[in-house]
């Protein structure tokens, strides 16, 4: 479809059950086709612990990219402010090793 509309296609999926805890392609339902037909694939997440540190001002959300045909798997930290639907990159680092498939 990307081709022939000479455009991006983002495809958001739901997540299985087994793979609440994870951080890799298998999280996604489906995730054969996902994981072969996609350019890149993003798992996104909330760090409670930051969240909670940042005493409700805004929201740590982790931005996953377990897969990146182009380039390298990363992880990239977002400060989420609800009231404003705003994000506001402020860390990025790569996926640990046994994050990764």
């Amino acid at each position: 479809m990307a081709r022939s509309l000479d455009s991006p296609v983002i495809a958001i999926s739901s997540e299985n059950r087994a793979g609440y805890d994870s951080k890799k392609l298998d999280v996604f339902k489906e995730s054969g086709g996902i994981e072969y037909s996609s350019d890149i694939a993003v798992v996104m997440t909330l760090d409670v612990e930051a969240t909670r540190a940042a005493h409700g001002n805004y929201r740590v959300v982790d931005l996953n990219i377990v897969k990146n045909r182009n380039g390298d798997t990363a992880v990239v930290k977002f400060k989420f402010y609800p009231e404003y639907a705003e994000f506001i990159e402020f860390q990025k680092g790569t996926l640990p090793v046994d994050e990764q498939k």
